[in-house]
């Protein structure tokens, strides 16, 4: 082993990214959801263009037709390649714990990430006390 090559890397705790229900983008920050159409998560281009699409919509029908129109790939923005899914934000140890199946997007977990060379090798789910994420109902 030289200059550290392929040694463990422990890193610090962290809450899971994002994940647009939509579009697929992955990042961490802030996200909405529309007390229309619950439980679903959104990046800022998506929700700004399901507002859009529901602001005509009958009031009786907004969950329905927000639901079908996230779950409808062939509305803008599209979904994204696996080159353009993640945010600059999300390091690459993230990156390949989230693409292995290790950490799961748009949970409260906390996870702790073990990698070599950026690649995780190894996760743990710890104590999530002090670390919450961040949602704003609108």
């Amino acid at each position: 082993m030289k200059n550290g090559i392929g040694k463990e890397t422990k890193h610090r705790s962290t809450i899971a990214p994002f994940e647009c229900d939509h579009c697929g983008y992955t990042f961490y920050g802030w996200t909405v959801t529309n007390r229309d159409v619950p439980n679903i998560t959104l990046c800022s281009p998506c929700y700004n263009e399901l507002v859009n699409y529901l602001w005509e919509k009958p009031d009786d029908e907004i969950t329905q037709e927000g639901l079908a129109w996230v779950r409808d790939t062939r509305n803008k923005p599209y979904p994204r390649s696996d080159a353009r899914r993640f945010h600059p934000n999300v390091p690459k140890w993230m990156r390949s714990a989230i693409t292995q199946g290790m950490v799961k997007t748009n949970s409260d977990e906390c996870y702790v990430v073990y990698s070599q060379e950026q690649i995780a090798v190894k996760v743990d789910i710890v104590d999530n006390s002090r670390l919450k994420s961040v949602k704003v109902r609108v």
